[in-house]
């Protein structure tokens, strides 16, 4: 197994795509306001959602923009977050489905207690798609990064995001 740690610009992530994605979903530079912030600010305030849900629907904002997913399907039992994550998939891509089953869907955003092990296996066999996983152990992602068949997985604290790729050799990449 591939293990790289991501530093602040993208140093020591050696394939183009994983650079590319550090840069414009991970850690986008401050200086750069995205076009959909405001609206999810808003969004974030009128239901009650909080600072961090507000940071977690900006990433998934910059992801949806970056990977452009026709497909996409979150699997949450928080209604507020549902909400605020669906409007964050609208702002990058208003043409986009969320109402895929997940084995259509290119995105899927979901708490990794909510999913049966095996289907989340299958979803990382796939070739096609990303997986932004949340509530997740340090155990549950290196049991999913092995069975993962090639791409780029990057692991954060509690939450990881797998970029199911053919061709691409299989590497880990921590971020905060």
């Amino acid at each position: 197994m591939l293990k790289r740690f991501r530093h602040t610009r993208g140093f020591g992530v050696h394939s183009p795509f994983g650079f590319e994605f550090v840069n414009r979903v991970i850690n986008l530079k401050r200086i750069y306001t995205f076009y959909g912030y405001e609206r999810l600010r808003n969004l974030s305030s009128e239901i009650n959602a909080g600072t961090p849900a507000l940071h977690e629907a900006k990433l998934l904002l910059r992801l949806a923009a970056m990977q452009n997913p026709t497909g996409a399907k979150i699997v949450i039992d928080e209604n507020n977050l549902k909400i605020l994550f669906s409007e964050s998939l609208r702002l990058a891509n208003s043409q986009i489905c969320l109402d895929k089953e997940i084995e259509d869907a290119q995105l899927i955003i979901a708490n990794f207690d909510l999913l049966e092990i095996n289907s989340i296996i299958r979803i990382l066999q796939r070739n096609d798609c990303t997986l932004y996983l949340r509530n997740l152990t340090p155990n549950n992602f290196k049991l999913l990064f092995d069975a993962m068949a090639d791409g780029i997985a990057f692991e954060g604290k509690n939450s990881a995001i797998f970029c199911m790729r053919p061709a691409t050799h299989k590497v880990n990449y921590k971020m905060p």
